[in-house]
């Protein structure tokens, strides 16, 4: 049965930088020296799908499955182009991304709890909540970091889990994390990772040159960004972001721990991206900065949505002199939230078992 399978799907993986063996059971069987490493689409991806022998990389049992039941979508004919055509155009005159019962559990513990709401086309969606109420893992999901474990969920037309390359070229993502190489220069990150998309050269060059000045970095663009300061790094983790044009912007605190004048500009350059048709996902804790720049926002808290409307609306329902951490704290409650608790591992002062600590 494995052979069989493999067989099916060997051509997709070849293209995808991996190589098939005829079973997985040969490997075990040889003895060889191997480990489970983690390679989706050409890179490191969820872990345990493939197998590594020797620096080659194939294809696990567990990877199969979870491969057959992605590709299990009817295939396109004649009789269903133009009805998937038009399912696509009307996803996209309708809403950027579009969210449907969508959970998240680990273990017993639910994250996201069927959550459903819809990003308009053109609008900067706000997607506030305390810590720890399923927003990062919503967040993960749509950019298809994260499988769900049930609903569904497409962006820019395209499903999260059974089309995620086609999403991946649609979405930019600026998270918290600063996402550049230190040693190289300003210009020269932009474009490593404008190759990674697989942006022409010539569109290349002129794309990484205008964001240089879109971000105000110009006169820093040959110099080394180890050296730069937590403000100019986020200008340049905004651009790296932008680097392959996307049609939609997620953004994670993108002003978190920038000066006044930083912060502003970049809420500038949001505001100039979204007034270009970028449709934009916003994630803050700045409710001023939400409320400025929402054409709608949505709260979510312990796993569901219990609020979605505009700013104004949202407002008038707490109160007329009300401003949106007001309505924040209604939804959510006033007690201070935490993320849940990790185990970490200390090593002793002596020879011995490690002692478990938790904070």
């Amino acid at each position: 049965m494995i052979r069989e399978r493999l067989q099916k799907i060997k051509g997709v993986f070849r293209e995808k930088g991996a190589v098939s063996p005829e079973s997985a059971m040969t490997l075990k069987e040889l003895g060889l020296p191997s480990r489970f490493a983690r390679l989706m689409n050409g890179r490191l991806g969820q872990s345990g799908l493939f197998l590594e022998v020797n620096g080659k990389y194939y294809l696990s049992e567990n990877g199969v499955k979870q491969i057959e039941e992605q590709m299990s979508t009817k295939p396109v004919t004649k009789d269903n182009k133009e009805k998937l055509v038009k399912q696509r155009k009307n996803g996209d005159m309708m809403g950027a991304v579009q969210v449907e019962e969508l959970t998240k559990k680990f273990g017993n513990f639910t994250a996201v709890d069927h959550v459903s709401f819809s990003v308009k086309a053109g609008e900067i969606f706000g997607f506030l909540g305390p810590n720890g109420a399923g927003k990062t893992t919503t967040i993960n999901m749509l950019c298809t970091l994260m499988q769900p474990t049930e609903g569904k969920a497409t962006v820019g037309g395209y499903d999260v889990v059974r089309e995620a390359d086609e999403v991946r070229k649609k979405i930019g993502v600026v998270t918290e994390k600063l996402i550049m190489y230190d040693h190289l220069t300003v210009l020269e990150n932009l474009k490593f990772f404008g190759k990674l998309y697989d942006v022409p050269d010539h569109e290349l060059n002129k794309r990484a040159e205008e964001l240089v000045k879109l971000i105000d970095l110009w006169d820093w663009r040959n110099s080394k960004v180890g050296s730069f300061s937590s403000g100019m790094r986020q200008r340049l983790n905004f651009a790296r972001a932008l680097i392959h044009n996307p049609k939609i912007l997620f953004l994670d605190e993108p002003t978190v721990g920038l000066d006044p004048a930083t912060a502003r500009n970049i809420r500038e350059i949001i505001a100039k991206l979204n007034r270009d048709g970028c449709t934009i996902i916003l994630t803050t804790h700045q409710m001023e900065v939400a409320d400025e720049l929402s054409h709608r926002i949505s709260i979510i808290d312990n796993g569901k949505i219990i609020a979605l409307d505009t700013p104004e609306n949202l407002k008038t329902m707490v109160g007329s002199e009300a401003t949106l951490e007001d309505v924040f704290i209604k939804l959510t409650g006033n007690k201070m939230r935490d993320a849940p608790k990790k185990e970490r591992f200390v090593m002793p002062r002596r020879f011995g078992s490690f002692r478990r600590r938790f904070r």
